[in-house]
């Protein structure tokens, strides 16, 4: 094995790795706590975060040095941009507060903080500034450090000594410098020692001054823990630019001040009192020097009230004046905020405001008064001028200008509050400056015209929409809205409205939701309410127009359709026969024509003339002039005639009345058609539309197949339509089926129903004529089902034309003209294809269609070349014709075997319609070259029905003869007599006594009841009670003479 190298063996191992926030860089790290377990991270992006907890802090830029307090509840960072930032470590999303070393970015770069005691901390910065910082100050921001350490020595980087005495520091000076960390002392001392203490006074706390002789102060003065400075009569070369923190009030009473400039701005915030009384003008205050400077404002000192000038912001706090004294009595600095102004120096929280002390006579009265734009008494509470006022700047000497607002000339105002001048006065609206009989000469418009704006030196005429008042006051000279132009287009509105309604209803047309017969009549139901209005006196015959319902006889009539509005909830209308011509509403109903009954039209022969108009779709158009009667409270037409009469009048008021006509027209024709276009949108659907949208969410994922045996359906898909539509189905056949309910479902993808509903392999190839009822033609499928599946009857997989072609491309799926590559043909002669099952009803119009009659050729042909096929299944709602269900008597009615028998007697398929004539000419070319040509497809399906008829006979002739014997034996008695033979016994009796029974069995005639009807059965049936135990030839013979009875008796039953 191969030792490792030293190297690799002496390195230490990692014993936990911490990932840091967005892959940031460390470029600093403090371990506090208990033991030191804990640590702080600061980052290249800015950020100090605690490893344990997660929470982080973002004073900004990179973190260059981290400190912990003594108790470990603070964090303090020094970073690049120039900032020192305390952090509670109790909670780091607290924010913390922050000093600003001095410099600017990026020379003062912080790069190391060191800790002195529990309340001063010293920062050094690449720019080679150290500054110390009071900790027991709340808030950083904007505070001065307490010490500055100037140096050359950049990119200084310092630690403190063991004993906190000194700073030591390096740097690019290439030397370690040395700084006392207590330098208050040392000021103290060379304070004392200086001019200023040789020929005054000074304490460890204050310094007094009274000389004439010039002095300047020492530098040390902002370090000293001064609260008094006192420097009467003095001449001073210069103050410093910061006072001490400490200090609370300075006296310059008598003194002069060369440069009040290098004072700054701590000067005018620190100290409580400054007092420059008798100074002789020498001390020049900035907030009184000169009318530019002069702000007045609230007690608030409010931001507005800040005026710059050498980066200083002043403003003059008021309060009550009284008279003789002095407004500008007290002074206070703007830029720091209240709390910086609050922190702490030596225990003592400084001051807000400054009381400035000056000589009243050196400031005269006018100062007091309020600034230009605002008035008040004496200069206190100043408000602004008011609208149409002006307040002009402060007056002369003892004059007070703006004591109360003075109004602007007549005629004239101003637009705002806070006017300064007359200049800032204009001509009111209706006046204009003419510039005659001097300034702001404001005069009225003449008559029609006006002036709608302030300040306009001409009168215009008004502009479109507006208009003057021939009244002689001020509002002959105001343009105001046309009252009567906007009366005109709100009725114009309102009646085009009506019209593009009526033109709505015209050419758009009604929305059916249903076409259906009733009693006997084709009853149309329009969605919505009833829209037209009815008068029992009048006939009420619209002549109609249907469009887009999928239905031939209702889009392509050969005779125009007349209907007639019937009363009550909804919209509905009976089409009328042709020749049908009722007087009234009245007679129309009186005549019973909705309210014939069903047994009538029996007997009558014929339920309607009209072929089916079955229909949930499209569109019904009332043609004109019949749709003017249509509305809701009045008739259309005639509410549009009232409408435009109204108008009229109003438009002949109006001014500029072509302008308001063409202008109504177009805009009320478009409004119109957006509301009616909204409305529609609003108005209720066909009923059968939910039920598609909800059909619609509950199919699976479409799957595109080949067309042919590929789009085969289970019969559970069709039970789940027939389930869903149920209602709108009824005794409808699949024209209705496919127009209203299968286009809409497959429309979106323009699929076959079987592909959206999930197609399968075909298994039986369905044959049907789309003219029989659907609910009849499906039960005849789902009985098949059950017979040839069994329990799995609804996973049966069927190919039905109506469901497996894709009706949205017909041409294809008949092949392009070629049989033998249409959808029929591929789904019939797929190997997997088992046999041909046609839905026969008792008229068996199935035989009838030319399409049909190709299915039967080409199940003809593959019946003689598979053996295994089943051929042509005849299916009916009771059972299949021609195939032994297996069942003890069969389930095939015979009553319906018997119809369909009589029909197909006589079949001729070359009879076979079809829609498309092409198709039926193709048809028929095909038949014809098949051998025998259709007499011999006549022949094989008339076979079919024998073989059926002779199955139902055999089937049904087994089941009488076994039902005969058992009522035969549970016809005799105990003693082998037989009881009560040919029917119930004729039996008087009295009350009180008991029949004699026995005697009335006796005199009973010695017959039985023929199962096939009441009444004796003859030799016949003996023969039959007998002869069950002969011959097979006799019982053969005896059987079909019973079937042949049973036949004929059964269409009794």
């Amino acid at each position: 094995m191969q030792m490792p190298t030293a190297s690799e063996a002496d390195a230490p191992a990692v014993l936990r790795v911490v990932p840091l926030f967005g892959g940031e860089a460390a470029t600093a790290m403090l371990s506090f706590g208990q033991s030191y377990a804990r640590y702080a991270v600061g980052t290249s992006a800015g950020s100090v975060c605690l490893e344990d907890t997660s929470h982080c802090f973002y004073p900004g830029s990179q973190i260059n040095a981290l400190q912990v307090s003594a108790d470990g509840l603070e964090i303090y960072s020094g970073s690049s941009n120039g900032r020192i930032c305390r952090m509670f470590v109790a909670d780091m999303t607290v924010g913390g507060s922050c000093y600003s070393q001095p410099g600017n970015i990026p020379t003062n770069n912080v790069l190391s903080l060191v800790l002195q005691g529990r309340d001063r901390i010293a920062s050094s910065s690449t720019n080679g500034i150290l500054a110390v910082w009071n900790l027991n100050l709340t808030v950083f921001t904007n505070q001065e450090p307490l010490l500055v350490f100037h140096t050359s020595n950049n990119h200084m980087r310092m630690v403190i000594s063991r004993d906190q005495t000194y700073y030591y520091t390096s740097g690019t000076a290439g030397e370690i410098q040395a700084y006392s960390v207590d330098s208050r002392p040392t000021a103290v001392r060379r304070m004392k020692q200086s001019r200023i203490c040789q020929a005054g006074k000074c304490t460890t706390d204050s310094v007094q001054y009274h000389s004439h002789d010039e002095v300047a102060m020492p530098p040390c003065l902002q370090t000293l823990p001064l609260r008094s400075l006192s420097l009467q009569g003095a001449r001073i070369d210069g103050m410093g630019p910061r006072p001490p923190y400490s200090l609370r009030r300075v006296n310059l009473s008598g003194s002069s001040l060369a440069d009040w400039r290098s004072m700054r701005s701590g000067w005018w915030s620190i100290p409580s009192v400054i007092d420059v009384t008798h100074t002789g003008g020498y001390v020049t205050i900035p907030i009184l020097h000169g009318e530019a400077m002069r702000l007045v404002t609230d007690s608030n000192c409010k931001k507005t009230a800040a005026v710059k000038e050498h980066d200083l912001s002043f403003c003059i706090l008021r309060s009550y004046q009284t008279e003789g004294q002095l407004c500008a009595e007290n002074f206070n600095s703007h830029d720091m905020t209240r709390e910086a102004l609050a922190a702490n120096v030596e225990g003592t929280p400084l001051p807000i405001l400054t009381r400035i002390l000056v000589d009243p006579e050196y400031f005269q009265a006018w100062l007091c008064d309020c600034p230009s734009g605002r008035h008040g008494h004496n200069g206190s509470h100043c408000v602004e001028c008011p609208v149409n006022f002006f307040c002009p700047s402060a007056g002369r000497g003892n004059v007070a200008l703006n004591f109360d607002p003075l109004p602007c000339p007549p005629n004239s105002g101003t637009t705002k509050t806070g006017s300064k001048n007359i200049s800032d006065c204009v001509c009111l609206p209706g006046f204009y400056d003419s510039g005659i009989g001097g300034p702001k000469a404001c005069q009225q418009c003449p008559a029609g015209t006006a002036a709608n704006n302030y300040g306009q030196t001409e009168c215009q005429e008004c502009n479109f929409g507006y208009r003057t008042y021939s009244s002689s006051d001020q509002r002959s000279s105001l343009c105001y809205p046309d009252l009567y132009g906007l009366a005109f287009v709100g009725v114009l509105q309102l009646a085009m409205i009506q019209l593009v309604w009526i033109c709505w209803r015209h050419f758009g047309g009604l929305l059916i939701n249903d076409v259906s017969q009733q009693n006997g009549r084709w009853i149309v139901s329009a969605c919505g309410r009833r829209i037209l209005w009815i008068f029992p006196w009048l006939p009420n015959i619209y002549h109609v127009r249907f469009s887009r319902t999928g239905n031939p006889g209702l889009d392509h009539p050969q005779e125009p359709i007349r209907a007639i509005a019937i009363p009550g909830i909804g919209q509905r209308f009976a089409i009328l026969e042709p020749g049908e011509n009722p007087q009234s509403n009245r007679e129309f109903n009186r005549g019973g024509y909705l309210r014939r009954s069903t047994t009538n039209l029996l007997e009558e022969g014929e339920v309607c003339s009209f072929s089916s108009l079955d229909t949930s779709k499209g569109r019904l158009y009332i043609q004109c002039p019949a749709v003017l009667i249509s509305g809701r409270l009045i008739p259309s037409g005639v509410a549009f005639l009232l409408l435009s009469f109204l108008a009229w009048p109003l438009l002949m008021q109006a001014r500029e009345r072509r302008t308001w006509l063409l202008a109504g027209l177009g805009f009320t024709s478009v409004i119109a058609t957006i509301v009616i276009a909204i409305a529609s949108l609003s108005a209720p659907r066909p009923a059968i539309q939910a039920n598609l949208s909800n059909f619609r969410s509950l199919l699976p994922k479409p799957q595109k197949v080949p067309r042919g045996a590929a789009r085969a359906l289970e019969v559970e898909s069709i039970s789940n339509l027939l389930v869903q539509f149920q209602f709108f189905i009824g005794n409808r056949n699949m024209y209705y089926v496919s127009t209203n309910i299968l286009l809409p479902i497959t429309e979106p993808l323009a699929l076959s129903f079987a592909e959206m509903v999930g197609p399968k392999q075909t298994k039986y190839f369905v044959s049907h004529y789309w003219g029989t009822p659907f609910e009849h033609a499906m039960h005849s499928v789902v009985k098949h089902a059950q017979l040839a599946e069994g329990r799995r009857w609804k996973h049966a997989p069927y190919w039905i034309c109506s469901f497996s072609n894709n009706q949205w491309d017909i041409e294809e799926e008949l092949g392009s003209g070629d049989l033998a590559q249409s959808s029929f043909y591929l789904a019939l002669t797929d190997p997997r294809t088992c046999a041909t099952v046609m839905l026969l009803d008792e008229e068996a119009k199935a035989l009838s269609r030319a399409w049909c009659l190709f299915e039967v050729l080409q199940t003809c042909l593959l019946s003689q070349r598979i053996p295994t096929f089943q051929g042509l299944l005849l299916c009916t709602p009771s059972g299949v014709l021609n195939k032994d269900d297996g069942q003890s008597g069969g389930s095939v009615s015979i009553d319906t075997a018997i119809a369909v028998a009589q029909t197909l007697k006589n079949l001729r398929l070359e009879e076979a319609a079809a829609t498309n004539p092409a198709d039926k000419e193709m048809i028929d070319a095909l038949v014809e070259r098949y051998p025998g040509k259709h007499e011999a497809m006549n022949r094989f399906v008339r076979a079919q029905i024998r073989n059926a008829l002779r199955l139902i006979k055999e089937k049904h002739n087994e089941t009488f003869v076994k039902l005969l014997m058992e009522l035969e034996r549970s016809e005799t008695g105990p003693l082998g007599q037989t009881a009560f033979a040919g029917g119930i016994p004729s039996m008087q009796w009295k009350p009180g006594t008991t029949p004699d029974i026995d005697a009335a069995s006796a005199s009973a005639p010695s017959v039985r009841r023929s199962p096939w009807g009441w009444g004796s059965m003859g030799a016949s049936a003996s023969v039959a009670e007998e002869s069950s135990g002969d011959s097979d030839s006799e019982e053969s013979d005896s059987d079909g003479e019973t079937m042949a009875t049973a036949l004929t008796a059964s269409r009794s039953f």
